[in-house]
């Protein structure tokens, strides 16, 4: 198409040009140091940073839950500071400038610290529960944190979405550092425990010492090993051993359960995906060890039966 006699444009009034490709002098920015990242991203799992990770799973789509995760793994959390219920943090994006996230939990009432903070002193198996990671009694649980209680407060990034990828690397992040240390889930509430958490390593530090240090039961000298007769340990060889079969056991209770469950978080969003997927794996198992004939591998040796068409 000929553009001869076309009227060229021309530009009045205010005009900005942005010159995308040219080069500025800027002021150079100090880079935060960025939070170790755990090798391996299927590491044991702590009941509080479970709670958070079902409360983002609840909050935002699978497409965001999906890069937030890989923002996390990938390092792009900058910083993170916690104080009482509340978690900032700084997560590099697509901007030159990383994006401030902010996540809040319902603040507990005094009474309820006291009472939490009493629990913890009086009953050290309690406390050890909560230093291993493991889910504390019910009625503590739904006190200290449940996903109803998490908020995400918002993010500096363009996205309209209630919960970002930016949120949701911030919110693996924090669970990573309750499965690292499960006791800062106290400190992160208001709890002071601080007495008890001494007493309690303390005592755990007294004991592999004085394990270690303990003589063994034959006194200080090394006692020779003893030696076994082979005919009398074996039994005759005129006596054959016979034993009866083994019984059918499932194969999901003989593995690794929390191996099994650590796979299939990194795969499903909620207990609820999981336990479904644990189902399955129960019916196809059943299907495969049983032996009722359900699956016959030789059909074609079964005696043609029915009525013989003329």
């Amino acid at each position: 198409m000929s553009r001869k006699n076309t009227p060229r444009t021309t530009w009045e009034g205010n005009v900005i040009l942005a010159d995308f490709g040219a080069r500025r002098r800027a002021e150079a920015v100090t880079p935060r140091p960025s939070i170790p990242i755990p090798a391996d991203p299927l590491g044991p799992e702590s009941w509080a940073g479970a709670q958070l990770l079902e409360a983002v799973a609840g909050a935002t789509d699978r497409g965001r839950l999906e890069r937030g995760r890989d923002y996390h793994w990938g390092g792009h959390v900058q910083s993170m500071e916690l104080s009482t219920n509340t978690v900032v943090a700084l997560v590099a994006g697509t901007q030159p400038q990383p994006f401030e996230v902010v996540i809040k939990v319902a603040a507990l009432s005094a009474k309820r610290r006291d009472f939490i903070a009493a629990e913890v002193a009086a009953d050290p198996a309690l406390l050890r529960t909560i230093i291993r990671g493991d889910a504390p009694p019910t009625d503590l649980a739904a006190m200290l944190l449940r996903p109803d209680q998490i908020r995400f407060e918002g993010c500096t990034c363009p996205d309209g979405a209630p919960v970002c990828k930016h949120a949701v690397a911030v919110a693996y992040q924090l669970a990573d550092t309750f499965n690292h240390d499960p006791a800062a889930i106290l400190q992160w509430r208001g709890v002071e425990a601080a007495e008890a958490l001494r007493s309690v390593q303390l005592s755990h530090a007294g004991e592999q010492e004085s394990s270690s240090t303990q003589p063994n039961s034959g006194g200080s000298a090394q006692q020779a090993p003893e030696v076994l007769d082979q005919a009398e340990f074996w039994g005759s060889e005129e006596r054959r051993v016979s034993w009866s079969a083994p019984p059918v056991e499932s194969g999901l209770e003989l593995g690794d359960r929390d191996a099994l469950m650590r796979a299939l978080r990194s795969l499903s969003w909620t207990s609820v995906d999981q336990l479904q997927t644990m189902h399955e794996l129960e019916l196809c198992l059943e299907m495969i060890t049983d032996d009722s004939g359900r699956f016959d591998p030789t059909p074609w040796a079964r005696p043609v039966t029915g009525t013989r068409m003329k």
